[in-house]
């Protein structure tokens, strides 16, 4: 009986901490809750770079599937620019390689953008 106490248990834990995944990617996707944030904060900060910090770390810097220029970056002065940036994230885990294999395929596909621009 003892087992099934323990299952159950567990089981609750994994369906609370599901429910609390969904929840908290509705909140980041669909209401868009960081990007509020950062809109509710950006009249009060003065430095720049510590708003991109912020909305580093709110998750405010991904674009959530959104076809727009980035807020942030247009608080920082980019202007136009802005709806032409491109996020690249690295973290501990990324390998040398791998910085080394994306900038070859940024450099290859920069390279064809430009001879593409020059017909």
């Amino acid at each position: 009986l003892s087992v099934f106490v323990t299952a159950a248990k567990t089981t609750a834990v994994i369906m609370f901490l599901v429910a609390a995944a969904m929840v908290s990617a509705w909140l980041i996707t669909v209401a868009d809750l960081p990007s509020k944030i950062i809109t509710l904060l950006e009249p009060f900060m003065d430095n720049k770079t510590l708003l991109l910090i912020i909305c580093a770390l709110a998750g405010a810097a991904c674009s959530s599937g959104k076809v727009k220029a980035s807020h942030v970056l247009a608080a920082m002065g980019l202007g136009p620019a802005a709806g032409e940036a491109i996020r690249v994230s690295l973290s501990p885990a990324t390998t040398d390689a791998e910085i080394d294999a994306f900038a070859a395929a940024w450099l290859a596909m920069a390279a064809r953008l430009g001879r593409k621009g020059a017909a």
